[in-house]
């Protein structure tokens, strides 16, 4: 059975960890000084509770003799005076919560001999900026560091056979599983060659950004979930998106799903009131109750689900995303895929001649235009050819354009969601010149118009020579020398403009003049 919950019960049941039940001191505890502790079987014994109010706290080693190997559940729980801990040799377990909630403490020393750090140990320890693991340490428990704002940096002893860390952030040996992150981390670029992102990795965080890599093919349950601040997501070859993956992200407004996704899980975007939208590809399979467009609230202190208002998803005919929004209820619009092999055929000083390639089961293509003033797309034409011929245009001027594919089911328009884009210039006009003979010399001038980068200047000895280059110039006159006096001399000049590594030559004028 797929496993549901809802984010405000999630955060419930956080609260209650964080809360917690201090332990119950039995007739085993014994005192000595701050400290509660109890004897364990193999002569050690486990700190259960700390009564103390220090800043800067040295954990002895050793209590009555016995060596301290143990921190109990909940032992330093919601101490707000504790600054600096340092937890000596020997221990080797700290167990859930045993420091969780401590508002104020913002350095941990952790023990060479520390094996363990199970659920929640520091989980709410906002002062908490950095933190080593040792070398012995082979578990990290789920939420061991969740909700520390300012934490940043999980470091791993390079001996550790369990663990390493790129940037901060931990992983297995194999440097495979991303298994935790640091809540305060803000932005996080997973390197090339992680294939998974573990359960739990990054709920609860501030990240605000997040790279994957093509090579991440899974991302476990809850692993973003409850992320305030994460905005937008991409998920390139992701094969499977867990339960509960992006649950509670309250501010994502924008999740891109990549064509190596099959299957979205139960709930991986439920309660994500700010997605409005979202393209769920035709190669997606599988997509499990409350994925998307559902969230929960309370009313009258009872959980209710509701749906999303305005969330619609955008997808293809036939596919498991129609399926889903069909049997859940959700608003879906029929889309075409994106067009391909848009490229501009041609230019002039006032035309732009478009083209793409003919699409299978499309009746024509939609041509827009980008308004540099409004920032916005305007449709320009909607024709039956793949073929479009812009006119009107402003001599010497950049644009950019954009094509959909369109078919129509009943009174119905359907087409791409997406559209690509090609950025283009016309030709600058003609350069109306003069050129003037001087002794042995010849000097051209010309006024420069808006848009134009420079004048490509040519010449030639007699009427039916080929042509030579002169110069290339961003100026407005030139002089030619080392000219015979009474020859005719033929110029010719051209104006160009360079768009995105592109050359747009404008109209060859030319002109002669003899030589004094």
């Amino acid at each position: 059975m797929k496993k549901q919950i809802t984010s405000y019960f999630l955060s419930l049941l956080m609260v209650v960890s964080l809360v917690g039940v201090l332990p119950v001191l039995t007739a085993s505890a014994d005192i000595s000084g701050d400290y509660a502790y109890e004897a364990l079987g193999d002569g050690t014994v486990k700190i259960i509770q700390y009564n103390g109010n220090a800043e800067n706290l040295s954990i002895p080693a050793t209590i009555k003799g016995k060596k301290v190997t143990s921190i109990g559940i909940n032992a330093f729980h919601s101490n707000y005076d504790l600054k600096a801990v340092k937890i000596p040799n020997n221990v080797k377990t700290l167990q859930p919560a045993a420091f969780a909630n401590c508002s104020n403490l913002s350095s941990v020393t952790l023990p060479s001999t520390l094996e363990q750090i199970q659920d929640d140990v520091f989980k709410s320890c906002y002062s908490l900026t950095s933190v080593n693991i040792p070398a012995k340490t082979t578990h990290l428990g789920s939420l061991a560091f969740n909700d520390c704002k300012k934490l940043t940096a999980i470091n791993v002893n390079s001996a550790n056979t369990a663990y390493s860390s790129i940037d901060g952030i931990v992983y297995n040996k194999a440097g495979t599983t991303l298994i935790m992150a640091p809540a305060g981390k803000p932005t996080v670029k997973i390197p090339s060659g992680v294939k998974a992102v573990a359960d739990d990795a990054f709920l609860g965080s501030y990240l605000k950004s997040v790279t994957f890599p093509t090579t991440v093919t899974s991302i476990g349950l809850y692993s973003f979930s409850g992320c305030p601040n994460l905005t937008s997501v991409t998920l390139p070859n992701v094969t499977t998106i867990g339960s509960f993956a992006f649950e509670g992200c309250s501010n994502l407004s924008s999740v891109t799903i990549g064509s190596g996704v099959r299957t979205i899980d139960t709930g991986a975007f439920f309660n994500c009131p700010s997605l409005k939208s979202v393209l769920i590809p035709k190669t997606v399979k599988t997509i499990y109750p409350q994925a998307f467009g559902f969230g929960s609230h309370y009313v009258n202190e009872d959980i209710e689900e509701y749906k999303i208002a305005g969330f619609v998803i955008y997808c293809y005919s036939g596919s498991a995303a129609v399926t889903y929004a069909t049997k859940h209820g959700v608003k879906y619009k029929l889309i075409l895929p994106k067009v391909t092999g848009f490229k501009v055929l041609g230019t002039s000083t006032n035309k732009v001649k478009l083209t793409c390639t003919k699409q299978s089961g499309a009746k024509g293509y939609i041509f827009y235009q980008y308004n540099a003033s409004t920032k916005k797309w305007a449709r320009i034409a909607k024709t039956t050819s793949n073929t479009y011929m812009v006119s009107n245009l402003r001599v010497g001027t950049t644009y950019k354009f954009g094509v959909k594919a369109y078919t129509t089911s009943g009174n119905t328009e359907i087409s791409s969601f997406y559209y690509p884009t090609v950025t283009t210039s016309t030709k600058p006009a003609a350069v109306n010149f003069s050129v003037k003979a001087g002794s042995k010399k010849a000097t051209l001038s010309w006024k420069n118009a808006a848009g134009v980068y420079g004048t490509k200047i040519y010449y030639k000895a007699s009427k039916n020579a080929n042509w030579t280059g002169l110069a290339t110039t961003s100026g407005t006159s030139y002089t030619k020398t080392g000219l015979t006096s009474g020859k005719t001399y033929y110029f010719a000049v051209k104006a160009y403009r360079n768009v995105m590594g592109t050359i747009y030559n404008g109209p060859v004028t030319t002109k002669s003049v003899t030589v004094k």
